[in-house]
Formats: C-alpha cells, sequence, structure tokens
C-alpha cells in the first residue's frame, strides 16, 4: 500500500467506491461488474484481495445501520485540523492533540485517487479481465478461463498452484502430471477482454466450442 498516504484515506478511498456501489440502483450483473471493477483497482494497486473483502462487507453493515437507526443523532465534533501526512510520525501526533471536541484530518500530496488510477496503465491488457489461454510448453496442451479480476492476478494464482504442487489449477495440474513446463511471458494468450458476467460466459461458451 502506498507509504504516502495515512491508513484512513486509503481505507476512505474504497469506502466511497464501495458506498456509492451500494447506493445506485442497478441490476445484479451491473453490480457485479463493478464490484470486480473495485476489486481490481484495488489488486492492480497492491492491496489484498481479503482487505477488499473485509472493508466491502464492513460498509454493508454500516449502511444497514444507518437505515435501522436513521433517527440517532451523530456525536458532533467541533473543529477538524488539517495534517500534512509524513507517515507513522504524523499518527503518533493525531493521537496526542485529538480529543472529544478536535479532529486530526490528514491530507497528502498527490491525491490517492490520482494514484489509484494512475498507478497501471490502461493499455496494459494483462490488467484487464476477460478470456485467456495458456499453452503448455512442451506439448499441444492448452487451457482456457475466463476470470472478472486481472489477468496478472489470476496466472499468477495458477504458477502458485504448480509451485506448491496442489490441484487447484486443472493447468498446473498438467504441468506436473506431465512433468512439462510454461513460460509466462509466451504462454499467455489474451482472447478477450471484458467485464465479467452474461458477455464473458457467452465468449467461454464460444471459445471451448
Amino acid at each position: 500500500m502506498f507509504s504516502q498516504n495515512s491508513y484512513n484515506h486509503k481505507r476512505a478511498a474504497f469506502c466511497h467506491y464501495f458506498d456509492r456501489l451500494l447506493k445506485v440502483p442497478q441490476n445484479q450483473e451491473s453490480f457485479n461488474i463493478e464490484l470486480n471493477r473495485i476489486f481490481r483497482i484495488g489488486l492492480n494497486n497492491g492491496y489484498q484481495l481479503k482487505w477488499l473483502k473485509q472493508l466491502y462487507g464492513e460498509r454493508k453493515k454500516v449502511l444497514l445501520c444507518k437505515e435501522i437507526y436513521s433517527g440517532a443523532k451523530a456525536k458532533e465534533i467541533k473543529s477538524y485540523r488539517k495534517l500534512l501526512y509524513h507517515g507513522d510520525i504524523s499518527s503518533k501526533l493525531a493521537r496526542l492533540v485529538e480529543d472529544d471536541n478536535r479532529k486530526i484530518a490528514f491530507y497528502s500530496k498527490p491525491n490517492i485517487g490520482r494514484k489509484l488510477f494512475n498507478r497501471v496503465s490502461p493499455s496494459s491488457k494483462m490488467y484487464k479481465s476477460g478470456i485467456y489461454k495458456l499453452n503448455c510448453n512442451d506439448c499441444e496442451g492448452s487451457y482456457v478461463g475466463q476470470t472478472a479480476r486481472n489477468f496478472n492476478v489470476r496466472i499468477k494464482e495458477h504458477m502458485a498452484s504448480y509451485k506448491h504442487k496442489n490441484d487447484k489449477s486443472n493447468f498446473a495440474y498438467h504441468l506436473l502430471q506431465e512433468e512439462h513446463t510454461f513460460d509466462e511471458n509466451r504462454g499467455v494468450e489474451i482472447l478477450h477482454v471484458c467485464e465479467g458476467g452474461r458477455k464473458m460466459d457467452v465468449l467461454d461458451f464460444r471459445v471451448l466450442k
């Protein structure tokens, strides 16, 4: 995660994305596509999927509680003070000066929102989702799969299965059983780039026919 932004800033950025997702009326397919897009933004920027899912669950609970207790009055903070974030020293300073009536609001340069979207080149297909194909180095064997996350993450999962010698990946199982190899630089084909949902299922079906 970014060292030049406070944890509160990092968390707030994704809270905003999740809150917007949960508040905007849409069908289930559109909801899932947007949720996967948020997860992919996080993964592309070095955030753990476990952390993202946990935060998503927290935001669902928070919004539900707000609906149930909409009449309750929130505790009012009388004043906020801005402080440029410089790492742990800023957090320690904030704890010293904060009280019930005064809170510290960190800010950073540049804005974390810019970092989230500029960290990975949008032109790189490996950081998109869709249908992909993995080709064995030593035979005509291949594996076609789909992922709503970015290709880079999914392929790393295949390689992790191969490295740890488990059968979570059918492609890794083939490599292990046949004692074959795989070249990540030459053995990957991106067949279709698309978001998750029905369109991806249709494309996957057409490829496999």
